[in-house]
């Protein structure tokens, strides 16, 4: 995993929070599981299905064409993920006119590490999906993991590094 700055956290968090103000109104009324249609349809993002030839994509976006590619053959939890990861490359990295999301690492560095635009497009897909303040509201009502993931609509892996990250559960 590539290390990001403290600055490139904020800025996705930020964004992330910006995204869901100007979609929903304000990130107070979001109803969770998030609705991605309606993020996609604000920016002008139109989320397409099926499969790659390529089994190891997840997803694809292309800038040109407003579009993000998800594998439909993958659980509902990833796609909402990779949408998520695909809209954050649109409102982070106007530089980035097509990705990849791949299931496996495969596009590591030789030392493990990844690409810092695929870190922080991760980590804003965490933010949209699982806005800290709802993260911590609703901690305190239920600690159940699967309950958790049903609300924000995340696999368990993604809920995981999301508490982690917010210190909810030791690292």
């Amino acid at each position: 995993m590539a290390t990001m700055t403290d600055e490139q956290k904020r800025v996705a968090e930020t964004t992330a929070t910006e995204v869901l103000n100007d979609t929903f109104g304000s990130i107070d009324i979001v109803e969770f599981p998030l609705d991605l249609s309606a993020v996609a349809d604000k920016y002008g993002l139109t989320i397409k299905t099926g499969t790659f030839e390529d089994q190891t994509v997840s997803g694809a976006y292309d800038r040109a064409g407003a579009a993000i590619f998800v594998d439909s053959d993958e659980s509902l939890e990833r796609q909402r993920f990779t949408i998520a990861h695909e809209i954050g490359h649109d409102r982070l990295h106007k530089d980035v006119k097509t990705d990849l999301l791949y299931r496996k690492a495969i596009w590591q560095f030789a030392d493990g590490t990844h690409p810092k635009n695929e870190t922080q497009a991760n980590w804003f897909a965490a933010c949209l999906l699982m806005p800290e303040e709802a993260m911590r509201r609703m901690w305190k009502v239920t600690q159940d993991i699967e309950q958790l993931c049903t609300f924000f609509g995340v696999s368990k892996t993604a809920l995981s590094y999301r508490l982690k990250d917010l210190d909810l559960v030791g690292k």
